[in-house]
């Protein structure tokens, strides 16, 4: 069993550690997808729970809230695919027959939603492993449907070894690409655990690098209506 991880900021790189006999596993927020503007991403959702935190309200509230108020946005919000070397993954998936599920920290109810997002960039087929729905036994709600696992308040390692599990399979090799170094931490515990070679990729495409909090705080003013990066610049200058 062997561990290898590393970081990049193109999925092109780790085409080269898929094959036939791989588990091959996508993060979806910032990794496949993301909102067209800074307002309703998750690196918004951070900055905005690190501000209510200095307003007063406890980690906990604040995290409750800034989410609430991040899923809000998912229901307004256009998407646009992170990069566009994605489809040149689908296309190798197709061509190697390769098992594929999506894993995201999003919870079941979004899950309908989520798709209708994935299927707006044509990536709505990319997650090959099908299974009837079903709602995982978590210490919180955790949801497969459709392949893919939305983990909810669960840790990531715990929502794949609950569909692991499920589904009674023991991969040989798993692959995983995620914008969090921290799920990619877990998902190495969980693979030297259950004996699986393991390849985890932190993906830099999309990161806090991108984030301007003065942009996405005059589109918080423009709610529910949604302003564009470029007009709330234009707005940020005049």
């Amino acid at each position: 069993m062997s561990v290898y991880k590393f970081e990049s900021d193109t999925l092109l790189d780790i085409v080269e550690h898929v094959d036939s006999n791989t588990l091959f596993i996508f993060d979806i927020d910032h990794t496949l997808i993301e909102p067209v503007q800074i307002i309703g991403s998750t690196h918004w959702e951070r900055h905005l729970a690190k501000k209510l935190k200095e307003q007063g309200f406890t980690h906990h509230e604040a995290c409750i809230r800034a989410f609430h108020q991040w899923r809000t946005i998912q229901h307004l919000t256009a998407v646009k695919a992170v990069e566009e070397s994605v489809y040149e993954i689908l296309t190798l998936v197709k061509n190697l027959n390769v098992q594929t599920l999506g894993l995201t920290a999003r919870d079941g109810t979004l899950s309908e939603l989520t798709f209708d997002q994935l299927k707006s960039v044509q990536l709505d087929k990319l997650f090959t492993h099908k299974e009837d729905c079903k709602d995982l036994p978590g210490n919180y709600p955790c949801k497969y449907t459709k392949g893919a696992i939305f983990c909810g308040f669960n840790k990531k390692d715990v929502g794949l070894q609950l569909f692991l599990e499920h589904v009674k399979m023991n991969p040989k090799k798993v692959v995983f690409v995620d914008d969090q170094k921290s799920h990619i931490d877990e998902l190495e515990d969980l693979s030297n655990l259950l004996g699986i070679e393991y390849v985890g990729m932190t993906y830099h495409a999309s990161g806090d690098h991108k984030f301007d909090p003065q942009i996405a705080e005059i589109q918080e003013q423009y709610l529910p209506k949604l302003i564009s990066d470029k007009e709330a610049l234009d707005l940020l200058e005049a």
